[in-house]
C-alpha cells in the first residue's frame, strides 16, 4: 500500500477461520504485516512477543468474548493505547455501544467492506502516531526542564527536588544520605586568562568527569556558576568522603584538554551526611556542606572537608565561592 509509511502489524481476533483466512490475505496484499488468533487464548502470547500496531477484534466469541478481551487489552499496558477495531454483526448496536464505551477505538461490520476498513485503520494509526509523537515531545521537553543545558547534568530545581525525595527515601529504608558541593578553585581567573568559550569547555568535562567518578545511582548536578553537587544515596560520611576524594582526583588528576591547551584545574569539596533519622530540611543539610566547602577553600583548596555532626546549628547560607 503506497501510502503507508511502515508496514503495521494488524492482529486479527475471529474465532472463525474463514473469516480470519479471508481477512488475512487481503490485509497482506493491502500492506500489513498480519498475525492471527482464534480466540482471546491465542492472542495473548502475539500480544506478548509482537505487540500489534492495531488489533481487529471479534465481538462475538465463545469462552472470551470479544467485549471482555477488549477489557484485559486496555488493562494491559502494552495494549493500553493500541487503536482497536471491533467486528460486529450489522444488528449489534448495544455490544458496539458497550466496546466503545469499553475504549474500543471504532468498529466495522460483516460483511466487511475492505475500502472502509482500511481508510479506518490507517485513520486509527495515525492518530496513535501523533500522539506517541507528543508524548515523546512531553518527556524531551520534561528532561529539557530537569536539565542543565550546558553541562548535561540535571539543574538547580532538579537537585532541590531529588534530595527532597532522597531524604524521605533515606527515613524509609533506615539507610544515612549524604550531599556533596563542589566549586571549581580560580574559575574566574580561568574565564579571564581564556575566556568564557573555553570556560564553558571546561564546565562540561568537569560535570563528565565529575559522573564518570560517582556510581550510576549518584547524582551530579549543577547548583549554579562553577558549582556542582552529588547527591549519594544510601552513603555513610566515610563513604561520602571516599567518593568526594574520587571526584577530586578525576578532575585534579590531570590537565584539561581544551582548544588546543593543557588547562590545569582543581576543585574543593565540602560534604554533610546525614542519618535515616534525620528530622530536619534539606536547606541545613545543604548549608552544612556548603560550610564544609568553605573551609575546603580556606584551608588551600583543592581538598575534600566533612561538615560536623548533624546538630550543628546557624550554619551559614548557601554561598557562591571564588
Amino acid at each position: 500500500m503506497g501510502n503507508l509509511t511502515k508496514v503495521y502489524q494488524v492482529l486479527i481476533v475471529d474465532d472463525e477461520p474463514g473469516n480470519l483466512d479471508l481477512l488475512s490475505r487481503r490485509l497482506l496484499r493491502s500492506g500489513y504485516s498480519v498475525a492471527i488468533a482464534c480466540s482471546a487464548a491465542e492472542a495473548e502470547p502475539v500480544v506478548a512477543t509482537h505487540p500489534p500496531d492495531i488489533i481487529l477484534l471479534d465481538i462475538m466469541m465463545p469462552e472470551v468474548s470479544g467485549l471482555e478481551y477488549l477489557c484485559r487489552l486496555r488493562a494491559d499496558a502494552r495494549t493500553s493505547r493500541t487503536p482497536i477495531i471491533m467486528v460486529s454483526a450489522l444488528a449489534d448496536t448495544e455490544n458496539i455501544v458497550t466496546a466503545i464505551s469499553d475504549g474500543a477505538n471504532d468498529y466495522v461490520t460483516k460483511p466487511i467492506n475492505l475500502p472502509v476498513l482500511l481508510a479506518r485503520m490507517q485513520t486509527h494509526l495515525k492518530m496513535a502516531a501523533l500522539v506517541q509523537n507528543l508524548e515523546t515531545q512531553t518527556q524531551l521537553l520534561t528532561k529539557l526542564a530537569a536539565v542543565d543545558h550546558l553541562t548535561g547534568v540535571y539543574n538547580r530545581r532538579s537537585m532541590f527536588e531529588a534530595l527532597e525525595v532522597e531524604m524521605s527515601r533515606s527515613r524509609r529504608s533506615g539507610r544515612a544520605l549524604s550531599f556533596v558541593m563542589l566549586d571549581i578553585d580560580h574559575f574566574k581567573r580561568l574565564n579571564d586568562e581564556h575566556g568564557h568559550p573555553v570556560g564553558d569547555q571546561v564546565l562540561r568535562e568537569f560535570a563528565a568527569r565529575a559522573r564518570e567518578a560517582v556510581r550510576p545511582t549518584d547524582l551530579v548536578c549543577r547548583y549554579g556558576g562553577e558549582e556542582f553537587a552529588v547527591i549519594l544515596p544510601e552513603t555513610e560520611a566515610t563513604q561520602a568522603e571516599a567518593a568526594g576524594e574520587r571526584v577530586r582526583q578525576a578532575i585534579g588528576g590531570w590537565p584539561f584538554a581544551v582548544a588546543g591547551r593543557q588547562i590545569p584545574v582543581t576543585v574543593s569539596v565540602g560534604l554533610a551526611s546525614v542519618a535515616a533519622t534525620y528530622s530536619g530540611d534539606l536547606a541545613r543539610v545543604i548549608a552544612r556542606a556548603d560550610k564544609a566547602l568553605y573551609e575546603a577553600k580556606q584551608s588551600g583548596r583543592n581538598r575534600v572537608c566533612v561538615a560536623e555532626a548533624e546538630s550543628i546549628v546557624g550554619a551559614p547560607g548557601v554561598s557562591g565561592h571564588v
